[in-house]
C-alpha cells in the first residue's frame, strides 16, 4: 500500500483508562490503511516541529482515524494534548506489516502487553466490520486492572467475532486487585495458554507489546507451545 500524507483535523480527545488517551483524526482525503498499521503524525506548536509515529487503534472502515497513547508526560505527548479540536497535523503512511492474514479457516492467538493492544483492536474491529469471523483468543497483560484499555470494546467485539474470548491477565496482584479481580494472574504463558485454548497448535501468533514483553512470548511460544516461526509475527513498542 502506497504512503502518503495528509493534513487531517483533530476530531476529539477521549480518556481511555488511567494515563491513556485516544485521539481522533479526520483525514481532509482518503488515507488507506491496513489493520495493525501505524502512521506518522507532525504538526506544530509554539514555533516547534514535532513528529512521532503511532499505530491505529480503530478499523480502516471507521469514519476517522484513533490513534491511543499513553499519556507519558514527554514534550512530544504534551504538545499533542495541548492541541484543541479543529487544530490540524500531517498524517504520513501508512508503514508497517504487522496486519491481519487470519481468515475463516484459521485460529488466530493474539498476545497483547499493555499498549500493544492497539494494532490487535484495530484488528478485531475490522474483522467485526467486514462481517468475518475470527475464530482464537486474545490474552492481554498489564500490570494492574486499571491500566487496561479498552475493556469493555474488546469483550462485545469478541462476542461478535465468531468463537473467541478474551483473556485478561493482570500481573501485580495488590490493592483493590487482591480483593475485585477474578482473572488471570501472572505473565502469559505457555500453560495459561493450553487451558484457555485447545486449539492452539493450529494458531497463528500475533504478539504486540513492549520489547521485553515480545521477546519473552515469542520464545515461550516458539520454544515450549512448538509454533513454526512462519505462524509468529510480532511488532515492538519501544518508547511508548
Amino acid at each position: 500500500m502506497n504512503t502518503k500524507t495528509v493534513n487531517s483535523k483533530l476530531i476529539k480527545k477521549v480518556v481511555i483508562s488511567p494515563g491513556i488517551k485516544s485521539f481522533f483524526f479526520k483525514p481532509e482525503e482518503d488515507f488507506n490503511y491496513n489493520a495493525g498499521q501505524f502512521v506518522v503524525i507532525s504538526f506544530k506548536h509554539d514555533n516547534k516541529e514535532y513528529s512521532k509515529h503511532f499505530t491505529i487503534s480503530n478499523s480502516p472502515l471507521r469514519e476517522n482515524i484513533e490513534v491511543t497513547i499513553i499519556m507519558s508526560g514527554s514534550e512530544y505527548k504534551n504538545a499533542l494534548d495541548s492541541l484543541q479540536e479543529g487544530d490540524i497535523v500531517s498524517l504520513k503512511g501508512p508503514f508497517g506489516k504487522f496486519t491481519l492474514d487470519a481468515l475463516k479457516e484459521e485460529n488466530v492467538i493474539f498476545l497483547a502487553g499493555g499498549i500493544g493492544i492497539t494494532p490487535i483492536k484495530s484488528m478485531m474491529e475490522y474483522a467485526v466490520d467486514s462481517s468475518r469471523q475470527l475464530n482464537g483468543r486474545l490474552f492481554y497483560s498489564n500490570r494492574t486492572a486499571e491500566k487496561i484499555a479498552f475493556g469493555e470494546e474488546l469483550k462485545e467485539l469478541a462476542v461478535k467475532l465468531g468463537n473467541f474470548e478474551v483473556v485478561k491477565t493482570i500481573t501485580r496482584l495488590e490493592g483493590e486487585d487482591a480483593v475485585s479481580w477474578k482473572g488471570e494472574t501472572g505473565h502469559i504463558d505457555a500453560d495459561m495458554i493450553k487451558r484457555n485454548y485447545m486449539d492452539y497448535l493450529s494458531s497463528r501468533f500475533y504478539i504486540a507489546g513492549p520489547p521485553a514483553f515480545n521477546n519473552a512470548a515469542k520464545m515461550m511460544v516458539a520454544d515450549e507451545l512448538k509454533i513454526p516461526s512462519d505462524l509468529i509475527t510480532m511488532e515492538n513498542f519501544a518508547g511508548y
